[in-house]
């Protein structure tokens, strides 16, 4: 039986080891004061102990209260069973009480198609490259891949879901 739920404030360690080992990108530091601004945006898994989480951030883009999915992990024994999907719709509903329009992710080659599956649709690419950062908006998935393949660059998927 697992539980989803609020990460409490004395589970952040275990929240960060987990975010850390699976997504990366944030010192715990700056994962400290995302929790401090956001607390309800912070969804883990439980079953025992902390088995999979998702955060995300509150923004305001042109007029519009948007969460961005910051990183999702969960324990590899794990994949595959549901618990991704179970820990997104919790954000959804903590988003929709805070008034967020839509959430947004920037996703790794390979893991957009999870995103696909729970109902976020393709919006752009961001390329990176030696040089810098493009980004180019896009409306279909195979257009994605189109972009990714002629450029020499690392891409990042941005996709969507309107709640």
């Amino acid at each position: 039986m697992v539980e989803i739920r609020k990460i409490k404030k004395d589970e952040l360690d275990e929240a960060y080891k987990l975010f850390e080992e699976y997504v990366g990108g944030q010192t715990k530091e700056e994962f400290y004061h995302a929790y401090s601004k956001n607390p309800n945006l912070f969804i883990g898994c439980f079953s025992q102990r902390m088995i999979g989480m998702v955060w995300g951030e509150l923004r305001d883009e042109l007029k519009e209260k948007v969460v961005i999915v910051q990183g999702i992990a969960v324990l590899k024994p794990y994949w595959r069973k549901g618990i991704g999907t179970r820990l997104l719709k919790a954000l959804e509903l903590e988003a929709r009480k805070l008034g967020a329009r839509k959430l947004s992710v920037g996703s790794a080659r390979g893991v957009e198609e999870f995103y696909m599956e729970n109902g976020f649709k393709p919006t752009g690419i961001l390329l990176i490259t030696k040089t810098g950062k493009k980004y180019i908006p896009v409306r279909r998935y195979s257009r994605l891949e189109s972009l990714a393949r002629k450029r020499d660059a690392e891409a990042v998927y941005i996709l969507d879901k309107e709640l």
